[in-house]
């Protein structure tokens, strides 16, 4: 696997780290990305059986809801309202404090819909824009 450089150093450490280090694509739990499909609020089927429109939407954000910026959040409902999409939170922590960078919202195909830097210093924003190239690599040509 290729080694992941932001320019943030504390943060390429963490997921570089060669035994809880991670960044990737979809569901992803791990000390510096927290990410998961989210099915739209049409959507409901699931493992044979039929809920309410919108159960299964509030059900994948719910993790993600109190964490979520006010505007992201705003456009996160807009895409979910009828498409499916990834939702990516990327952060690490020093000690017990969570340093939050920011979102990105992509695309099941992943294409970057959009993101935001959350975090408290340029640092994130060169966190979130190297993310997104991770994470939504530019399509081969």
């Amino acid at each position: 696997m290729s080694t992941f450089v932001s320019g943030h150093r504390t943060f390429d450490k963490c997921v570089n780290h060669p035994d809880h280090g991670y960044i990737g694509q979809g569901n992803v739990m791990t000390p510096t990305q927290f990410s998961s499909y989210i099915r739209p609020v049409t959507r409901t089927e699931c493992s044979g059986m039929t809920f309410p429109s919108g159960r299964l939407n509030a059900f994948d954000l719910k993790p993600f809801r109190r964490h979520l910026p006010g505007l992201f959040a705003s456009l996160v409902d807009d895409t979910t309202a009828e498409h499916d999409a990834i939702l990516y939170w990327f952060f690490h922590r020093v000690g017990r404090q969570r340093v939050e960078h920011g979102w990105i919202l992509a695309t099941t195909e992943h294409r970057e819909i959009g993101s935001i830097v959350t975090g408290p210093t340029q640092k994130s924003r060169w966190v979130i824009d190297a993310a997104a190239a991770w994470v939504c690599p530019p399509p081969e040509t």
